[in-house]
């Protein structure tokens, strides 16, 4: 991404600009350009940049600006350009003879020029010459897929992004989306999923927030700004329920899960927010929790979970919960199931029966049952913790129980050799 020197020099936020010096370096391309008013700004100037100065932070004028040069031109800078007027009223000859002695770019341009116009101006233009807005996806790829470069930054400056703000990354994902495509006799998975980024880009953007996605890794993967930080976790989800409820309106019994991040400053983050929005999507799937949004913060255990090593996980499910694995019978799990609807209903016998529709002395008996064969006390309360994380681990673990999961059901047929005589 570049441009030539006529090209710098023929917009009107830099008709004013003057070379003064080094005019056989205007062969040179321009890569970027910066504004910097520091006594030591090298660490900010990158290859190819123009460096912009008001002159507040010069001393001596002759020896500053020959200084400036010289590093300028080892760093592989583009040129120097100095306003004039207010801090600089004149350019030492010496200074314009070194520019042409190294070739090196030296321009003026009045002080009253904003220097934020432009900025946006030459980076638009650079943007728009590596290929305008329709390079908005394949910056999403490469911040997606790729390591993190500061080249992401101008980009994203073009499309709105504001560095001085917080951002959100969230992630929309739709539960059997080819069966729902097929289902509403959809044109293709993409119709759907550009839709409902539409939905909930209108939710984000009518509130002025800058919403920046992609399509392209299955899931829908977004870019949100946060404007009022004290309550950003409310907010963000009252937007991400009102886009859920006209996303449900648009597209009948679909089914979604929608996870979000923590809050980030520095685009380099983007992947690490990225994964937990990711992961607050799996956990919404795990648990069957559709049509609902989830925020990484919210996650409680399950952030454990992902720092934790899965065969130390699965080893504590099996501890706690393998003599009901063992007294399975082809499949049936219906101890298994009696007892997390059990903790699930409060340990309340009536709700469970209803909601498992089975006689409540069904379910008694099988309470009882169960009780005999882990050999616990349902009335201990850290003893029903272990119980509630050995379910949450099966969740995390397997997060599609049903006839599908292989890995599940092979676990059922092996724990049968442990079932006790």
């Amino acid at each position: 991404m570049h441009m030539r020197y006529e090209q710098f020099l023929g917009y009107p936020e830099t008709e004013q600009f003057q070379v003064i010096g080094g005019k056989k370096g205007c062969n040179c391309l321009i890569r970027g350009i910066v504004t910097i008013d520091i006594t030591d700004p090298w660490s900010f100037i990158n290859y190819g940049d123009i460096v912009l100065i008001s002159g507040i932070a010069i001393k001596d004028i002759q020896a500053d600006l020959c200084d400036m040069i010289k590093k300028l031109q080892e760093k592989g800078g583009a040129g120097l350009a100095i306003a004039m007027g207010r801090y600089i009223l004149g350019i030492p000859p010496e200074v314009i003879a070194l520019a042409d002695e190294l070739k090196f770019p030296l321009m003026i341009f009045p002080f009253a020029a904003k220097n934020s116009s432009i900025l946006t101006k030459i980076y638009h233009e650079l943007f728009l010459l590596e290929g305008g807005l329709n390079s908005k996806d394949k910056l999403m790829h490469d911040l997606i897929c790729n390591d993190y470069d500061p080249i992401y930054e101008n980009q994203m400056f073009i499309l709105g992004y504001n560095q001085k703000m917080k951002h959100i990354i969230i992630k929309i994902g739709v539960v059997e989306p080819e069966k729902y495509v097929a289902q509403m006799g959809l044109h293709s998975l993409r119709q759907l999923r550009t839709e409902l980024d539409d939905i909930f880009r209108v939710e984000f953007e009518k509130k002025r927030k800058f919403y920046i996605s992609s399509l392209e890794f299955g899931d829908i993967v977004a870019m949100v700004d946060v404007k009022d930080l004290a309550n950003w976790d409310a907010m963000l989800k009252r937007a991400l329920q009102r886009g859920l409820e006209a996303a449900q309106a648009r597209f009948p019994d679909i089914c979604l899960v929608v996870g979000g991040s923590n809050l980030f400053a520095d685009l380099h983050q983007f992947r690490e927010k990225l994964v937990e929005a990711e992961r607050s999507v799996d956990n919404l799937r795990g648990c069957q929790r559709y049509n609902a949004c989830r925020l990484y913060r919210d996650m409680g255990v399950y952030q454990m979970f992902y720092a934790a090593e899965k065969t130390q996980l699965f080893q504590l499910f099996v501890d706690i919960l393998g003599p009901l694995l063992a007294d399975n019978h082809e499949g049936d799990t219906v101890l298994l199931d009696t007892l997390e609807t059990y903790l699930n209903c409060n340990m309340m016998i009536g709700d469970t029966a209803e909601k498992m529709f089975f006689h409540r002395n069904t379910v008694k008996n099988r309470i009882q049952q169960i009780e005999q064969l882990l050999d616990g006390d349902l009335n201990d309360v850290n003893y029903c913790f272990n119980l509630r994380l050995a379910f949450k681990i099966k969740r995390f673990l397997f997060p599609e129980i049903g006839d599908d999961n292989v890995e599940y059901a092979n676990l059922l047929r092996y724990m049968q050799g442990f079932k006790k005589e």
